[in-house]
């Protein structure tokens, strides 16, 4: 199959604390993205949930470097819990 692009990257973002039990399911469609639709790279971030901006902006920036192309399709799945830390903040 052709995509009008000349390479698609999968992003998944969950968070370390998996009190839903999402790993199963990111992997699972981890799989589809690579065999069933042969993207070209998956990656996986777990947020962690002490200081989770600066845990995850450096990763992201890093494949940004790598993937970012006109030419090319970043598809970025994001599973979420809310989370609430001591000092009363949601992220």
């Amino acid at each position: 199959m052709a995509y009008p692009y000349k390479e698609v990257h999968v992003l998944m973002l969950s968070w370390v604390e998996d009190d839903l039990g999402v790993l199963e399911e990111i992997q699972t469609l981890q799989r589809v993205f690579r065999e069933l639709y042969h993207f070209s790279t998956t990656a996986h971030i777990r947020i962690p949930s002490e200081d989770p901006y600066a845990g995850v902006e450096r990763k992201i920036d890093d494949l940004k470097r790598f993937w970012s192309h006109p030419d090319n399709l970043l598809i970025v799945y994001y599973v979420r819990i809310t989370l609430f830390a001591t000092r009363k903040r949601v992220y």
